[in-house]
């Protein structure tokens, strides 16, 4: 498992069991020799990342136990940079369009939403089958909420406000096999909280289990462990409903 921390605004520090720690001052312009610009790829989009170094590349390299230097550690370039291409937010039919906001290397949305009692749910029907329940870092969120009057509330939410920042929840997000892998000792769950969505959080079809909501900012702005959230506008499915 590698664990990564923010030390101030341009630098991360990686570290895994047994092995030392990485520092790395992240680049973002390209640089010759050092840190040129590579291809890079996230699903079936092209992209390049700026190369951070042959450093850090022998620290993957050790980790993965492989004589290839081919594993790099690539951040965004800066916005403008020459040779590259923006990876546009795609925004699904019925939500507005809002051009300019862009993706890193994340895999379908800029920020991920999940309250706890949507996990507290989740978990409820995985102890019933198997007596273990998960937490929330294998869903990876990057905002966790508390306090929803039921679980899966956030499905409902259209524009939120965290802080004093405010966001468009524009899509459930669908989850992956990888939410049944234990981070610490790389075990795959013989059952899992996917096979668990798949049973009831299927509407787009049995392979589609969705569990989350992606989030866009809607300006730039700082949130904080704290921050009270406000719904500001709900998705016009569940206000139909509500009429």
């Amino acid at each position: 498992t590698i664990a990564a921390e923010v030390e101030g605004d341009h630098c991360v520090i990686l570290s895994a069991p047994g092995h030392e720690t990485l520092k790395v001052n992240v680049v973002r312009q390209p640089e010759a020799p050092e840190h040129p610009l590579i291809p890079v790829s996230v699903w079936h989009t092209s992209l390049h990342g700026v190369d951070q170094g042959d450093e850090a590349a022998r620290w993957f390299q050790r980790l993965l136990k492989t004589s290839s230097m081919h594993n790099r550690l690539v951040a965004l370039p800066e916005t403008g940079v020459e040779g590259t291409t923006p990876r546009p937010v795609e925004f699904p039919p019925g939500m507005p369009n809002l051009p300019g906001r862009i993706l890193a290397f994340s895999d379908a949305g800029p920020m991920l939403l999940i309250s706890e009692e949507s996990l507290a749910d989740v978990n409820d029907r995985l102890v019933q089958r198997t007596g273990t329940a998960v937490p929330m870092n294998r869903f990876r969120p990057n905002v966790v909420i508390s306090g929803c009057r039921q679980a899966f509330e956030e499905d409902t939410w259209l524009l939120v406000q965290i802080g004093s920042v405010p966001f468009l929840a524009y899509q459930k997000a669908e989850r992956c096999k990888m939410t049944g892998i234990d981070q610490h000792t790389g075990v795959h769950d013989k059952l899992g909280p996917l096979e668990i969505l798949r049973e009831y959080r299927a509407a787009r079809g049995p392979s589609h289990a969705e569990f989350g909501q992606l989030l866009v900012p809607l300006k730039h702005g700082v949130i904080s462990v704290g921050d009270k959230i406000t719904v500001l506008d709900r998705k016009l499915e569940f206000k139909r409903q509500q009429s």
